[in-house]
C-alpha cells in the first residue's frame, strides 16, 4: 500500500491505500469522492463530503465540509473497481 507523504495514510477494507481523487464503496452502498482537505489543526488530511451538494447549489456563500476518514470506519470501505484498477498500473509502472 503507498501512502503520499505528509498526508495521513488510510486504507481500505482490502489494504489499499485510498488516495485523493478516488471513489470508494461505503458499507451502506453509496460512493464517495476522496477529497485533500485539512484536519482541525490545519494538518493535511484526506475526507469525503459532508454537505449536500443540492445545498451547495443553493448557498453559494457556504463552504464545502468535509467528514475526516479518520471518522469512517474503514474495515467495510473499498475502493471503486475503476479507481483501484488505476493505482495498481501506476504501482507497476504501467500508466502512460
Amino acid at each position: 500500500a503507498r501512502c503520499q507523504p505528509m498526508i495521513p495514510c488510510y486504507l481500505d477494507k482490502n489494504g489499499n491505500a485510498i488516495k485523493p481523487g478516488m471513489k470508494i464503496l461505503m458499507a451502506d452502498g453509496s460512493v464517495e469522492l476522496v477529497y485533500e482537505t485539512t484536519d482541525e489543526f490545519g494538518n493535511p488530511d484526506l475526507g469525503i463530503s459532508a454537505t449536500n451538494k443540492a445545498f451547495l447549489d443553493r448557498h453559494p456563500d457556504w463552504e464545502q465540509e468535509f467528514y475526516s476518514l479518520s471518522t469512517v470506519d474503514l474495515d467495510s470501505v473499498e475502493i471503486s473497481s475503476a479507481d483501484r484498477e488505476k493505482s495498481a498500473m501506476r504501482n507497476r509502472g504501467d500508466a502512460r
